[in-house]
């Protein structure tokens, strides 16, 4: 039998246990299929990254080894609390949660917050099976075991919030609880290929009077980065992506939504008031930044081709077949109480009857001062 060769896969990840913080690069081995042979990684100039988020850090290291020795700092690290493992959605990159990794951080949590795979400082492969959930949750379990973490509390995002559910199934060990943002838990058998898009469109349209997904096809296309990043040292395009993805006003939802529009917003360079202090210019610089130093957003949209064109499927399959869709670990889902894509009632639908020991909050709940138990 044909011996395939090795590639590495180098990931950027936010890492703070015992120390303030480091950016840091850990180098990762996947095995390749035949199909891959003809594919090639596009490297990222990490140098380039971690100055684009170095507002996240005091400094940064860098290694093709994961054991680095971070030395204590400032924090109050207390190795009695569990380890946090951040996973982020689209369009962002680990940079997304540095408000939650200095609130944890202060009080003492370890953070594990990597940036996914065509994203930030980690590579950005041709091939689109490496944007696969499969292979991104054995790529967690690695970084994990390179970290020497035996368990962490996995929280996810849009994107990130599907790439959770599958750690969940395909390492189960790995997770002691898990926290579910906006988007909620995704069974096994989910497949979100073009058919599921094309009848969630039609049955949200009939429910809702407009498709919650009509922006995927725009995402799904290969000439997507084209559109975006047309003007990407000027801004002009990502500055209005930023705006319809991040903006506060809802009644943006039609120039995301329906079929075309996305495209058109960013054609017109639309923009959406910023209203509060965590989505401000400042942000959106930062974001603009690293959006540029990773090359555009050529990585970030290769999920989208991935799970449309099918490279979910077979395992997809096979782990309906296999794994329970029941997962009796504590988890929180946090939805947005008018979020018009992520709809509170179909979160709700999707994970309540799976998850016995789920703990559920809204944006509203979370203002208020009982709400930390």
């Amino acid at each position: 039998m044909l011996e395939l060769p090795d590639i590495l896969q180098t990931w950027n990840m936010w890492v703070s246990r015992g120390s303030f913080g480091r950016q840091r690069t850990h180098t990762s081995m996947s095995t390749i299929d035949s199909h891959d042979l003809n594919g090639t990684t596009l490297r990222r100039d990490s140098t380039q990254i971690l100055s684009a988020t170095f507002a996240m850090a005091q400094a940064t290291e860098q290694s093709s080894s994961c054991k680095i020795n971070l030395n204590p700092d400032t924090a109050p690290f207390n190795s009695s609390l569990p380890t946090l493992l951040f996973l982020h959605g689209w369009p962002e990159t680990s940079y997304s949660w540095v408000n939650q990794i200095e609130y944890f951080t202060r009080h003492g949590y370890g953070i594990i917050a990597p940036d996914m795979i065509g994203t930030g400082g980690t590579d950005n492969p041709n091939d689109l099976e490496s944007f696969t959930f499969k292979r991104t949750a054995s790529e967690m379990d690695e970084l994990l075991e390179c970290e020497e973490l035996d368990q962490v509390i996995g929280i996810g995002h849009n994107i990130g919030s599907a790439l959770l559910s599958r750690l969940q199934h395909y390492h189960p060990n790995r997770l002691s609880a898990l926290v579910f943002l906006t988007l909620g838990y995704s069974v096994p058998g989910a497949d979100l290929t073009r058919d599921f898009v094309d009848a969630t469109n039609e049955a949200t349209l009939a429910a809702f009077g407009y498709p919650l997904l009509g922006y995927w096809y725009f995402n799904e296309r290969d000439d997507a980065a084209v559109v975006t990043d047309k003007h990407l040292n000027s801004y002009v395009q990502l500055d209005a992506l930023y705006n319809i993805a991040y903006g506060t006003d809802i009644t943006w939802a039609p120039n995301i939504t329906e079929v075309g529009a996305l495209e058109r917003w960013l054609h017109a360079d639309g923009r959406i008031p910023f209203q509060n202090e965590f989505l401000t210019d400042t942000t959106l610089a930062q974001w603009r930044t690293i959006l540029q130093a990773q090359g555009g957003m050529d990585g970030p949209f290769k999920w989208y081709r991935a799970m449309m064109r099918g490279y979910n499927t077979a395992d997809e399959q096979a782990l309906k077949l296999s794994t329970s869709p029941i997962v009796t670990k504590r988890s929180l889902l946090i939805v947005g109480d008018n979020d018009p894509i992520a709809i509170p009632s179909i979160q709700l639908n999707n994970t309540v009857p799976y998850i016995p020991f789920l703990t559920v909050r809204t944006g509203t709940d979370l203002d208020r001062p009982d709400c930390s138990t």
